[in-house]
């Protein structure tokens, strides 16, 4: 039988030394407790299912997705939303190293904080959604969030690049360098 309740899994860190890719199943959520995901080589982090029961990464969490994408001709292409499916993760995403992350979930990303490019370029994918990062300030679908509960939402870039590949993307902040105040 079909899983039909959430679960997690939870990871300190996710290397691809060499390629290839993970599949995260239907109805489930892969969380970094502590750690990040460092890609040596280009890869793919690929999803099942659909809608709310679409599998997703970094979900329900306060703690910031971390990302190091290692060698300027190595790709990582996320294809699960990031953040919860439920409720939004509330840590913001940071995007090092100088190769190149691909953000391709067809239904978008459910996460608020600050989104940084420190190094390298972050993209969105073709089959991307308008607005596809952080979390919709409206209710989607199976997603239910007030304005109390949303982080401030920010894109910052230190030396990478924001590549919109063809899509729009509204944000509160928009900077080149460190947010004021920090």
């Amino acid at each position: 039988a079909a899983a039909t309740t959430m679960t997690a899994t939870s990871v300190n860190s996710l290397t691809f030394e060499s390629g290839g890719s993970l599949t995260i199943d239907d109805y489930r959520t892969l969380t970094n407790a502590s750690g990040g995901i460092l890609a040596k080589a280009s890869a793919t982090i690929a999803t099942t299912g659909s809608g709310i029961g679409k599998g997703a990464i970094f979900g329900n969490s306060i703690t910031e997705a971390v990302i190091f994408v290692f060698g300027s001709a190595n790709t990582l292409t996320i294809e699960a939303p990031i953040g919860g499916a439920l409720a939004p993760s509330t840590g913001g995403l940071t995007l090092s190293g100088d190769g190149k992350l691909v953000l391709a979930s067809t239904t978008g990303n459910s996460y608020s904080g600050t989104t940084t490019v420190q190094l390298g370029t972050l993209q969105l994918g073709a089959s991307a959604p308008d607005n596809a990062l952080f979390y919709k300030f409206s209710t989607s679908a199976g997603i239910v969030g007030s304005a109390s509960n949303i982080g401030l939402n920010a894109l910052v870039t230190n030396g990478g690049i924001f590549d919109l590949n063809g899509h729009s993307q509204a944000t509160f902040i928009l900077s080149r360098g460190s947010l004021p105040g920090s």
